[in-house]
């Protein structure tokens, strides 16, 4: 891979107090304008990580940045020539430009992170979207259910879980594995990981490994993404079967908790 594609440059940082950020990897048409509303009072900073160079960017972000191969890699190299960055935050959520977003439900989304003290998560998804697994769709009766795998197209990491793990954030290119070896990295913590059914996104574009633009993209790069995905779960011991683990009912008082009889796979 060429130099150029690695390489990382930073437009825009302005300064914030915030405590969150929230970072979109994505092209000059972003579909956040379309839900983002710079003037409704938040508890995060946007970032926007362009895949490629751009004349005019969102003049409402706080953070502007363009480059590198992907959305992970490019975290990853933007960590070690800024490593101030990321760590100032208490959470940070990165999302694809095709996940939707109702605006207050990211600082709801925050609100339950932090507040349950959580490592590593992502919300559900509503039953419109398109999911690669079952187990991601909304369940009501819980406010969150623990599993094993976390979903690149939406993670939110807690400041300590993104430094144990940003280090894996270029061992594959196209992003495979890397849901199933986060919580491995993590020490598979128990009520640490779940999916927050008390919020929903919408995952509004199919995945398409054959005709899709990221796939066509990783494949000029020679990239085969189950090759790294292979790869991945051999390297860091992971398996790959989603499963729901135990949750919180949405009705339980005073943070009560359930555990799941069975655990559910998609």
């Amino acid at each position: 891979m060429s130099a150029d594609r690695r390489a990382v440059t930073v437009l825009r940082r302005r300064p914030s107090r915030r405590p969150f950020l929230v970072c979109i990897r994505t092209g000059d048409r972003s579909p956040h304008r379309k839900w983002f509303k710079p003037r409704v009072p938040r508890q995060w900073d946007l970032m926007l990580s362009y895949y490629h160079p751009i004349a005019a960017p969102d003049e409402h972000a706080e953070i502007i940045v363009s480059g590198g191969p992907s959305k992970f890699s490019s975290v990853k190299a933007l960590h070690g020539a800024v490593p101030d960055l990321f760590p100032a935050y208490d959470a940070l959520l990165f999302i694809d430009d095709d996940v939707v977003y109702a605006l207050s439900d990211i600082d709801r989304l925050f609100a339950h992170f932090c507040g349950n003290d959580l490592a590593l998560g992502r919300s559900s998804l509503d039953h419109n979207s398109y999911s690669s697994w079952t187990i991601t769709l909304r369940c009501p009766s819980f406010q969150s259910r623990y599993t094993n795998v976390v979903e690149i197209m939406m993670p939110i990491f807690s400041h300590s879980a993104f430094l144990a793990c940003v280090d894996s954030f270029d061992r594959s290119i196209s992003g495979y594995g890397l849901d199933f070896a986060w919580p491995v990295i993590l020490g598979r913590p128990e009520q640490k990981i779940p999916i927050i059914d008390a919020v929903a996104a919408a995952h509004t574009r199919p995945i398409d490994p054959q005709g899709g633009a990221f796939y066509i993209y990783l494949r000029s790069l020679g990239i085969e993404p189950f090759e790294e995905y292979r790869d991945i779960l051999r390297s860091y011991g992971a398996t790959a079967e989603p499963q729901v683990l135990g949750g919180i009912l949405a009705t339980a008082a005073g943070g009560g908790r359930r555990r799941l009889v069975e655990s559910a796979s998609g």
